[in-house]
């Protein structure tokens, strides 16, 4: 009787330290779930602002060929109005 008392009791505390075990681990694992959701957070921030900033850069982009367009367009407009004049004589080819 007093072995299975000893058995009982011994077998209780083993429970009681892989109780106190695993409320450590718990813990631990709460804080680094704490930790992992701040980190995605931030990650997340990160990401859109790296968006809006790529939107503006396509953005500028488009706006950059646009003005590339236009003085390329005035450039040939400009070239044009240096050529000579065509002469009535001469045959388009």
């Amino acid at each position: 009787m007093i072995k299975e008392l000893l058995e009982a009791g011994s077998h209780i505390f083993g429970i009681t330290r892989d109780i106190e075990a695993c409320k450590r681990d718990v813990k631990r694992l709460d804080d680094e779930v704490s930790d992992l959701r701040q980190e995605v957070r931030a990650l997340t921030q990160k990401v859109e602002r790296l968006a809006v900033e790529v939107e503006r850069n396509h953005e500028r982009a488009e706006t950059d060929r646009k003005v590339f367009l236009l003085q390329l367009e005035n450039l040939m407009l400009k070239m044009e109005r240096r050529l000579p004049p065509a002469s009535e004589n001469r045959q388009i080819e």
